[in-house]
């Protein structure tokens, strides 16, 4: 981001202020791993969970692992009911900057779920990296009402008429 006003493309501006905004991001933001009081490293996302692909019985969530190899887990429970989280499948191992997906199934349609996603690095234990919530589609048709405007490209109706009702 050097040289005179006119040399400074669009492109070139945009990558500066991103480079320099990311300065002031927490290493955890970039996918750095963050380290707790009592000395454990918890490991990052570098990118959030991205949800996909809802159906009446399940969901499909994907997840990019930080800097640091990995082992991750996903959670959920049902938001209504007991508080018990079950693990979506085995745990995975994650190489550095890796995506992990998860294909959830045998869920309830038109229920709310949270769901945690949890990472340890090599002999540490899990901790939650991210956590959210999502919904099944419900099942059967859901009836709806729709309105017809129609505009006749003229600017008005002529004098005395009156709008078509069909």
């Amino acid at each position: 981001m050097t040289g005179s006003k006119e040399d400074l493309s669009r492109r070139s501006f945009l990558a500066g202020v991103t480079g320099a905004a990311a300065l002031g991001l927490p290493q955890q933001a970039l996918g750095f791993p963050q380290q707790v009081p009592g000395g454990q490293v918890v490991p990052t996302l570098s990118l959030p969970p991205f949800l996909a692909r809802p159906t009446t019985e399940s969901i499909l969530v994907s997840v990019r692992s930080g800097v640091v190899d990995t082992t991750a887990r996903l959670e959920i429970k049902a938001v209504l009911g007991p508080t018990i989280w079950s693990a979506s499948g085995a745990d995975r191992s994650v190489p550095a900057g890796e995506f992990v997906r998860w294909e959830v199934g045998d869920l309830a349609s038109g229920s709310a779920y949270d769901y945690q996603v949890l990472m340890a690095t090599p002999g540490e234990d899990f901790a939650p990296v991210a956590t959210g919530r999502f919904t099944t589609q419900r099942v059967g048709e859901v009836g709806f009402t729709a309105a017809l405007t129609a505009d006749p490209h003229t600017g008005s109706f002529a004098e005395g008429s009156a709008p078509v009702i069909a």
